[in-house]
Formats: structure tokens, C-alpha cells, sequence
């Protein structure tokens, strides 16, 4: 039985958290949501609402309030000054909530908090607001639409008033959820079929044919179709980022700034499982999402690593067929998505960051092969960071060109006025939210060409190795930067199979369980370290010494004289290629059982095998792995990716 929640109350707890604390809103949002996964539809939509806009709005309320009370909000109890804030966001933004119950609500809460000498205040206060706020009039952009001042003024000397109240307008719109399709995975029609059996309203994207707009659904993280990796979260302008990228089957890729990895996966599904993907995040804490999100989406041929660009670029000069730099950046096109982000920005932001965007850009055109591509792209609105870090590629690198791109509504070139004039620059693009409904991003597309110096260096003729890390990652995110070089081999090496990567156990135990793998497995390719085993991208076989955090596709471990395979592996596979399997039908409430880690009785469903590994599926599409023992399915879901037990 699950106990009542105020919404409102915890949406106070939500704005502590954020103002109060400094934390970020949208973790704090997510795992309230997580908590209270028994919240109906209306009350989630009403909680994520009022959460998200009482921060994006959070200036104009301050204002607004200012105007009624005679203490000011700076000057009001936390606790107070978060609840008014809450409060007036309902009265004027939240039409289907009558003014009357907002007041009274919020009395409750300031009472219940204890704060029940402040309850008169605060219905004063309310109840004038919801008189007369829609008379008071705002002094400036900054006031109307909630951005601090410093900022406005910029845009404004950059862009003119008019261009910049456009922008702040696309800024404030109400954010809409759009998805795009994990085309390894599945097709754009089938992943349409399943979201509306999953209840969700599906609306196409005109840019994109694999992207969607989506509403109506209850819980994102509760979709079947999102636990099986058929569709990442992304913003239509992001998308576009690695549209741009266009890799083909058998490239060599690289995303340098790859974390949280929405770009990263869609350039590996774009690979169709040929040539590598290489994922790189400087940030050890931002990299377990990326690597949680390469492993979701069922990326088999790649590696991830956790290096400063400079060390990768040691080791993979003239490399790379195609390379993503996604730069760091200020991060103004993200204000609509994170408005907390602005009130934290400043203006040593822009240049401390074009710093690193310059470093980051050298390394990468010294990875990149002759005749090769090299995507900049920033989501940040300051020529500093865009047209300015063009303009010095072009003047301090030659051989980089820039390369017209393909155009789609809602692009805007690139502005060589605010750079050094170079007309090349318009050949840059960028993309407002006010003209594609979304985030704001800055896009270059670039070439090396060719010389015959250039064509010296190839990767056959690259140093290019990857390290060997002192301890194995486990199945569970517990990814750790490895900095120390690697010891001389193990005490098994002189037993090695050169040919395998492992002993000669190590491939008896592997060759057992492949026997009911269906898909072809090239053993050159398969690594096993400390029991650990791994499959490697191809051309990456037998290198040594980068450091990394997932050396290829994750299979699992082998422990004595029996293989556990990994969520990863399952994830790659597809039904018909693993002998036996357990197969749900979307409805059946089992799968939730299984999401949540629980053992089920399957004694009623078809499958290869009477007893051991089952690849666990829904509607044919692969969730995790389990093992059957008498009709029951022991559950072998990741606990990290386990929906959380309802309290």
C-alpha cells in the first residue's frame, strides 16, 4: 500500500535542494521521481511542471513578489522565500489551479513546516499577487524573461535587442521530449508500434525521419521500449550535431567530449556495428553515464577512454576518418533546458573555455587521417567559443577547410562578423532555439586535405595502442581513471593463446557458452584480462598501453570454470542469435518483476533450453540475461539498471 504525497510539498523540498544546496535541478528532479514511481500521470506532469518552471521563471517571480511585500525575497527565510516563489508560478503561469487553493495550500505548508507565525504573511502576500500581478509591468528583457541582466546586455551588443528577445522567447518556450530511434536496434516503424502499445503519443519530426516527438506517457524510465535501448533522449538540434558527422560502415571514429553520449551512440549505430567508435570523456564521474548509455544502446564495436585529448593524440596521429569534437563550452543554448546554468554563468566563462576549445581542436586535427572530417560544435551562443575558434583554425592549420553543409530549416549561417570577417565563416552554421524549437547549438564542418607528407601516415603506420588498466571495471559503473601503467604481463602470459588473447581454460570455458551463440565470433578478437573477458573493435587487436575504461564490448566473466556473461553482451545480441531464450509479451506484468530484479515463474513460456542461460526478451527485443533452473527464471538484470522497489 503506498502512502499520499503532497506534490507541493515535495516540490518546496525539490527548490531547497537546488537554491539552497546547489544542486542540480534535473537530478534532483529525477530521483524524486524515481522515489514516488506510484505518482499517477497528472501528478507527476504536476510536479515536474511546477519544479522545473518556478526555476526557469524564478527572477520574474522575485520581481513580481517584490512588488506586494514589504520584505524583500533576498531578505525572507529560505523556506519562505522558495514556497512564494512555488506559489506565484501556479497563480500566474498555472491556469487549471484556482488562485484560492494555491494561497491556501501554501498556508498549510508554511504551518506543517513550522513556520505558522509567518502563515498570515505569506496568504497576504499570495492573495495580493493573485490580484493584481497581471498590472505590474517589467522594467526589461531581463525581468520578462527571467535571464540576469549581464547577459541580456551581451546578446543585446552582439545580436541587436529585437534578435536577442527572439532568442530568449525560443529560451523560455515550453520544453517538448523528443527521441531519437536506436536504428541498430530497431526501425523507426517498429519503434512507433511499440511506444503506442506503450500508450505514448508519437508525433514525427519533420528534419529527421528516425527522430520523435513524444507526450502522454506516464514514466520515461518505466517504458519497456527505453529499458531495451530501441530510442535515446536528444534534442532535435543535438541530433543534427552527429547527423552532420554522416559515418559510414567501417570508418574510424572518435567523439572526444563523447559524455553523457547522445552523439556517441548515434555515430556507433550509424556504424552498424563495423569499424571502431572511440569514446572519450575527460570527466571520471560524467563518464559512468556515457559508458551506462554505450552499453544500453548495444554498441558492440567500441572502446571508451578517460583521457586528456593531448595523450590520445600521442598515440593516434593521422587516425581517424571522422572526429567529433563537442566541445566544452559556456553553455547559453542549454539555458532552456537548465536554467540554473544561467545564473551561474559569468563572463570569464566565454574565454576561459575558448582556452580549452583551441587545445582540444589541435589534438584532435593531428589525430585526424588525410582527406578526413572534423565536426566542432558548441552549444553555446558566444562567437568567442564558435566563429572565433573557426577563424583560428583556418588561419593557424592550413590544410583544415571548412565544408558547406547539408541545410535544414531552422539553420542560420555562421556570422564572420563576429569573428576576423572571413566570409568562409558563413559556411558555419548556427541553430537557435527560437527557429528549431529546441537547444542552441553552433556547428563546423571541416576537412584535412591532403599532402604528400600527409599521405606518409596512416593508422597501419600508427603508434596507436591502448594500455592495459591494473584493475577490471565491473558489470556495475564502478569505472575509475586509470593513470599508472600497466606491469609486465601476468603470470598466465606465457600460456597465452596469441591468436585468442586467453589462456587455454579461459577459451574452454568461452567456448562453451558461445556454442549457443549464433551470431560469428572472430576469437582474434576476444581479450580476456584477470577474467575479464572482452571483444574488440576490429584493427584495435593485440595494442597496449592507453588508458581506458571499457576495452570493447564488455562480454563477462569468467569465474573457475564457468562464464557470466555481461548486460552489455545481452544488449548487442539479438533473439535469434542466442539458442534459448525467454520472450514476454509487452503486457505481461512479469517484466516489471524482472526490471525490478525479482525471480519469475516462466514455467508456461516457451524456450531452447529446459535449464541455464535464457536471453530475456519482450516482444523480441533483448532485455538482460537469466537462468532457467525448473521452470523459474533466476534473475541475472544488472542491479544497476534495476527499477527501484516502490516504498
Amino acid at each position: 500500500m503506498t502512502t499520499k504525497v503532497n506534490e507541493r510539498a515535495l516540490v518546496l523540498e525539490m527548490l531547497l535542494t537546488v537554491n539552497e544546496e546547489g544542486q542540480y535541478s534535473h537530478l534532483v528532479l529525477r530521483d524524486v521521481l524515481d522515489k514516488y514511481q506510484y505518482l499517477g500521470k497528472q501528478e507527476r506532469a504536476f510536479l515536474t511542471r511546477l519544479m522545473e518552471g518556478t526555476l526557469e521563471r524564478q527572477l520574474t517571480l522575485d520581481y513580481v513578489i517584490d512588488q506586494f511585500s514589504k520584505t524583500r525575497v533576498k531578505k525572507m527565510k529560505p523556506l519562505i522565500r522558495n514556497l512564494m516563489r512555488m506559489s506565484v508560478y501556479q497563480i500566474m503561469y498555472m491556469d487549471s489551479v484556482p488562485d484560492s487553493a494555491v494561497c491556501n495550500e501554501a498556508v498549510k505548508l508554511a504551518r506543517k513546516r513550522g513556520f505558522s507565525g509567518l502563515s498570515g504573511f505569506v496568504n497576504g502576500v499570495l492573495r495580493s499577487v493573485a490580484r493584481g500581478w497581471r498590472e505590474v509591468r517589467f522594467p526589461n528583457l531581463s525581468v520578462t524573461y527571467s535571464m540576469p541582466e549581464w547577459i541580456v546586455d551581451i546578446w543585446t551588443e552582439n545580436y541587436g535587442e529585437e534578435k536577442t528577445r527572439q532568442i530568449l522567447e525560443g529560451l523560455t518556450a515550453e520544453n517538448r521530449l523528443t527521441i531519437r530511434t536506436n536504428l541498430s536496434a530497431v526501425t523507426p516503424e517498429e519503434l512507433v508500434n511499440k511506444l503506442k502499445a506503450e500508450g505514448v503519443t508519437v508525433h514525427a519530426v519533420p528534419e529527421l525521419p528516425y527522430a520523435f516527438e513524444i507526450s502522454g506517457l506516464d514514466y520515461l524510465a518505466g517504458l519497456k521500449s527505453f529499458k531495451e535501448g530501441l530510442f535515446y533522449v536528444q534534442d532535435v538540434s543535438s541530433m543534427l550535431v552527429a547527423e552532420t558527422a554522416a559515418p559510414k560502415k567501417n570508418d574510424y571514429v572518435i567523439d572526444v567530449c563523447a559524455a553523457p553520449g547522445g552523439k556517441a551512440t548515434a555515430l556507433g549505430a550509424a556504424l552498424q556495428g563495423k569499424g571502431v567508435l572511440v569514446a572519450n570523456d575527460i570527466s571520471a564521474s560524467r563518464v559512468k553515464a556515457l559508458l551506462k548509455n554505450i552499453e544500453v544502446m548495444g554498441i558492440p564495436n567500441s572502446f571508451l577512454l578517460n583521457e586528456v585529448p593531448a595523450k590520445i593524440a600521442e598515440q593516434f596521429p593521422a587516425y581517424f576518418d571522422k572526429i567529433l569534437v563537442d566541445a566544452p563550452c559556456s553553455g547559453e543554448g542549454m539555458f532552456r533546458k537548465n536554467p540554473e546554468a544561467a545564473r551561474v554563468w559569468s563572463e570569464e566563462k566565454p574565454p576561459e573555455c575558448a582556452k580549452m576549445q583551441r587545445e582540444i581542436v589541435k589534438q584532435a586535427i593531428s589525430m585526424l587521417k588525410p582527406g578526413g572530417m572534423m565536426i566542432y560544435s558548441t552549444c553555446t551562443f558566444s562567437p568567442e567559443e564558435n566563429e572565433q575558434i573557426i577563424a583560428w583554425v583556418l588561419r593557424e592549420f592550413p590544410e583544415m577547410q571548412l565544408i558547406p553543409m547539408k541545410g535544414y530549416e531552422g539553420f542560420s549561417e555562421g556570422r564572420p562578423d563576429l569573428a576576423d570577417g572571413n566570409p568562409e565563416l558563413k559556411k558555419c552554421v548556427r541553430i537557435w532555439p527560437h527557429h528549431m524549437d529546441g537547444e542552441g547549438h553552433f556547428v563546423a564542418l571541416m576537412q584535412k586535405s591532403r599532402t604528400p607528407e600527409m599521405d606518409d601516415v596512416s593508422p597501419e603506420k600508427s603508434s596507436a595502442y591502448i594500455l592495459e588498466a591494473d584493475e577490471e571495471p565491473s558489470d556495475h559503473d564502478d569505472v575509475k581513471k586509470k593513470k599508472k601503467k600497466a606491469k609486465k604481463g601476468r603470470k598466465d602470459q606465457k600460456e597465452r593463446n596469441e591468436a585468442a588473447g586467453c589462456t587455454r581454460q579461459e577459451r574452454a570455458v568461452l567456448e562453451s557458452f558461445f556454442a549457443d551463440v549464433k551470431a560469428e565470433v572472430d576469437w582474434k578478437r576476444i581479450e580476456v584480462r584477470k577474467g575479464f573477458a572482452y571483444y574488440l573493435p576490429e584493427g584495435v587487436e593485440g595494442k597496449k598501453n592507453l588508458v581506458f575504461v571499457r576495452n570493447g564490448l564488455y562480454l563477462g566473466e569468467i569465474r573457475k570454470d564457468r562464464f557470466e556473461p555481461s548486460q552489455a553482451f545481452a544488449m548487442v545480441l539479438q533473439k535469434k542469435e542466442f539458442a534459448s531464450s525467454i520472450d514476454f509479451p509487452a503486457k505481461d506484468e512479469r517484466v516489471i518483476r524482472y526490471l525490478k530484479g525479482e525471480t519469475v515463474d516462466v514455467s508456461d513460456l516457451e524456450c531452447g533450453k529446459e535449464k541455464g542461460w535464457q536471453l530475456v526478451c519482450v516482444d523480441g527485443y533483448p532485455l538482460g540475461w537469466g537462468k532457467l533452473v525448473n521452470g523459474t527464471l533466476k534473475n541475472k538484470y544488472l542491479s544497476g539498471w534495476r527499477m527501484k522497489v516502490n516504498g
